[in-house]
């Protein structure tokens, strides 16, 4: 149901974890000056932007207008300060 796609979506956010273990590897290797490396930090940061600074607050609103009218319910209790909490945190790190 709904709860399966709001997990999916912020599956979403991790699209770019990939591309910041590899950019971390590079830094540890000393191989962050080639063309790939910068490569890699390009995407790391589109990605970084796309899949959780712009969506996080998209997820949150999509969320919060699908479950407004049964605020009582426990998962509320929970998602809604670990969603905001995880927002606030992207856009910090970006």
């Amino acid at each position: 149901g709904f709860g399966m796609f709001i997990i999916l979506l912020h599956l979403l956010f991790e699209l770019s974890t990939p591309f910041l273990h590899i950019r971390w590897f590079l830094i540890q290797f000393e191989l962050s000056g080639n063309i790939f490396a910068t490569i890699n930090d390009y995407v790391f940061v589109i990605t970084f932007f796309f899949c959780r600074v712009v969506t996080g607050p998209i997820i949150s609103y999509y969320y919060l207008s699908a479950t407004w009218n049964d605020p009582t319910e426990f998962y509320h209790f929970a998602y809604v300060p670990c969603n905001i909490t995880a927002n606030l945190l992207n856009y910090y790190w970006f």
